[in-house]
């Protein structure tokens, strides 16, 4: 899947080769900042929602990021990805990350295998299809970079909500939050440059985002452990111990945070020591916890290739 105009660029996620075909109604995202471009979505990624430009730095590079969501890839499917991108060029092998991850009504559908870019690059992404069935999904990912001693991961902005995942699977309807569409065309100015103007659904997404306000208190069962979604939280880190997440057979209940962590590496070089290990469209199956973090109610298949 090819999703930048120049050579370096990678793209590592769930997504079949015979998707490739279903993206010929792409749209293109031209993202200039600073008299640099950024992001491009060209013939191979559609999308129809995207997240706001998110910016970091470490280790001496500034770095882009955006979060789309697509439910029109592969018939209907749909997809979740998040993007990063170098400015000032490419970075080393290892140094960027990405991890797409697709919440339906608040609740954590599906999250990518956690991706590094394997050749030298200025841009990443990584996605994951919208496998919880029909129902209202927002793309909101995790990004990182190298800071020369060690990984500082990050999140995307979230998207507005849009309606989308497989027709023929089970529509679940118990969710957190309710959401209404409008369309709303979306022009973004950094540093009195227009960044970009795009279509998306301005679906009740809140106006401030909580990743970028004070540390949330979640709530705590009788054992100790913090529970709630994932969207609530203001980092990676600040995650509760339980996530809010919908099971394969439609239960709402808990994932365990220490469950979904995939491990963090210790050096460029081990992470994709770590990444050549995985087997391509692999999937975890984790335990689907009740609120007291003991009671088994189900199961979760997270990080599965697209059948």
């Amino acid at each position: 899947m090819a999703i930048d105009s120049g050579q370096n660029s990678e793209s590592l996620g769930q997504r079949p080769k015979r998707g490739i075909k279903a993206f010929k109604k792409a749209t293109l995202i031209a993202i200039l900042l600073g008299g640099t471009l950024g992001f491009s979505a060209g013939a191979a990624y559609a999308t129809n929602t995207q997240s706001l430009i998110g910016q970091f730095s470490t280790g001496g590079r500034t770095y882009q990021t955006l979060a789309a969501l697509d439910t029109t890839w592969d018939g209907g499917r749909g997809s979740a990805a998040s993007f990063i991108y170098a400015q000032g060029g490419d970075v080393p092998v290892g140094w960027m990350y990405a991890r797409g991850r697709a919440f339906i009504g608040g609740n954590f559908c599906d999250e990518g295998w956690e991706a590094y870019n394997g050749i030298v690059a200025h841009q990443l992404d990584n996605g994951v299809w919208l496998s919880c069935g029909y129902g209202a999904y927002q793309s909101y990912g995790v990004v990182g970079a190298w800071n020369g001693n060690s990984y500082n991961y990050y999140y995307t902005y979230r998207t507005p909500a849009a309606y989308g995942g497989a027709l023929g699977m089970k529509s679940f309807t118990k969710h957190r939050r309710v959401f209404g569409v409008a369309a709303t065309t979306v022009a973004i100015a950094i540093g009195g440059v227009v960044g970009f103007a795009i279509t998306t659904a301005n679906a009740g997404a809140p106006t401030v985002l909580i990743e970028k306000g004070d540390k949330v208190d979640f709530p705590k069962n009788a054992r100790g452990d913090t529970f709630g979604s994932a969207m609530d939280a203001r980092t990676p880190a600040d995650e509760p111990d339980l996530i809010s997440a919908i099971g394969d057979d439609g239960k709402i209940g808990y994932l365990k945070k220490a469950d979904l962590d995939q491990g963090t590496p210790n050096s460029p070089e081990e992470a994709i020591q770590m990444q050549n290990a995985r087997k391509d469209g692999s999937g975890r199956v984790l335990k689907l916890y009740a609120e007291d973090g003991t009671t088994v109610i189900g199961q979760r298949t997270v990080g599965k290739a697209a059948p």
